[in-house]
């Protein structure tokens, strides 16, 4: 069998090689849309256990729920400090 270490490297080597992409190519848009469209497609992953039931399955959800983090994570501190009152951003 698959060692679980597999599946679990999966969602570090996205956020690794993913975040400074997504971050550089998604810089124009606000990070309120980001931070939605990235807690979507977090929380569809689990669907794909509807139709694939296996390891395969596993596997793919765990990339499609690092994609999503890709996406929200680094802009979730963004946006917390620009609705912040002023002077009170910790």
């Amino acid at each position: 069998g698959v060692a679980k270490g597999i599946i679990y490297s999966i969602n570090p080597l996205v956020i690794i090689l993913g975040v400074p992409a997504v971050t550089a190519l998604t810089s124009r848009i606000d990070s309120y849309s980001i931070i939605l469209c990235g807690s979507y497609i977090s929380a569809l992953s689990p669907c794909v256990f509807a139709i694939l039931d296996n390891l395969f399955g596993a596997g793919l959800f765990v990339f499609i729920l690092s994609i999503g983090e890709t996406l929200w994570s680094p802009r979730f501190l963004d946006y917390q400090v620009s609705v912040s009152p002023e002077g009170r951003e910790a």
